[in-house]
């Protein structure tokens, strides 16, 4: 009797185990079902689903900005791509992205103008002529933004051109070739002209002719120094000089400009201290060198 008990337990026990997990199984199943066979939602249901900046407002102003875009001159366009690319921005925002940014900030500076206008119930002629200025100056504003990032751009690759040049040289003399050079200088270097030569070195990888991808470069970063750095170079592709030469007469004419340009940056110096000497520390220094004489004299004659 009791072997019986035991086995009608046992075999409950197993039977209530293995109905659980059955269940569990044909519950994830379903799930899994559920997950992947949901009903196909028509093209109206998924786009009713997106919120409505995205189903309104960005297309709306997406096809005023390519209006607006469509009447810009084909010159600015191409003079906007090439300033994107001396920025180093051409592969992080297009020229319709950029012009969509001047034209974004132009109406918000304008119309916060207006609306600002109609608030404190400033005449029209009033809120016209100053909400056209700030018009202008937000058009203005991105390009200024833009002009500032290529100039702090060409200022690094310029500084760090001669020691580049430097370990350049250096591994062309070790015996690697140009694009192993290339390759461990840019491995080894940080910054704007490390990114330049990485994108060199990817032409010159992709099969495309020395001489067109370092005029390129030189397109790319509008330097004075890379141009000459360039011209040398292909020069004495063509004129089958040593690349060994060329390389460290290169480094040694940078290590010369950049010696020129720092001296030329110090005799400056006193010039720009000119202002704040006058307008700021001389005022202080009267100050506090005549005040005592001046208050004593104030304290006799007014006395």
């Amino acid at each position: 009797m009791f072997l019986a008990v035991s086995l009608g337990l046992t075999l409950g026990v197993v039977v209530l185990i293995t109905g659980i997990v059955i269940e569990r199984r044909d519950h994830s199943i379903q799930a899994r079902l559920a997950r992947y066979a949901q009903p196909s939602l028509t093209l109206e249901e998924m786009e009713l689903q997106l919120p409505i900046s995205d189903r309104l407002i960005m297309p709306a102003m997406q096809r005023l900005v390519n209006v607006l875009f469509r009447m810009t001159p084909s010159s600015q366009i191409a003079l906007t791509r090439h300033n994107l690319m001396m920025a180093g921005l051409a592969g992080q925002m297009t020229v319709a992205q950029f012009q969509s940014r001047r034209f974004m900030a132009a109406f918000l500076l304008g119309g916060g103008m207006a609306f600002y206008g109609g608030l404190v119930k400033m005449s029209s002629t009033t809120a016209l002529a100053l909400g056209l200025p700030l018009a202008a100056l937000g058009y203005l504003l991105p390009s200024m933004w833009l002009g500032s990032r290529i100039r702090s751009r060409q200022e690094a690759i310029q500084k760090s051109l001669a020691d580049a040049i430097d370990l350049l040289t250096v591994c062309v003399e070790a015996g690697s070739g140009f694009d192993a050079a290339l390759a461990r200088v840019v491995a080894r270097w940080k910054g704007p002209l490390a990114d330049e030569f990485d994108r060199l070195l990817a032409d010159l990888r992709m099969g495309k002719a020395r001489r067109e991808a370092l005029k390129e470069l030189a397109d790319r970063t509008g330097v004075e120094d890379v141009q000459s750095f360039v011209s040398a170079l292909i020069q004495a592709d063509l004129l089958g000089v040593g690349l060994v030469k060329v390389l460290r007469v290169q480094a040694e004419q940078m290590r010369q400009r950049r010696r020129l340009r720092a001296e030329e940056q110090a005799q400056k110096a006193g010039l720009k201290m000119l202002f704040p000497l006058i307008f700021m520390i001389f005022p202080a220094v009267y100050i506090v060198i005549l005040g005592p004489a001046v208050i004593q004299l104030f304290k006799v004659f007014g006395g």
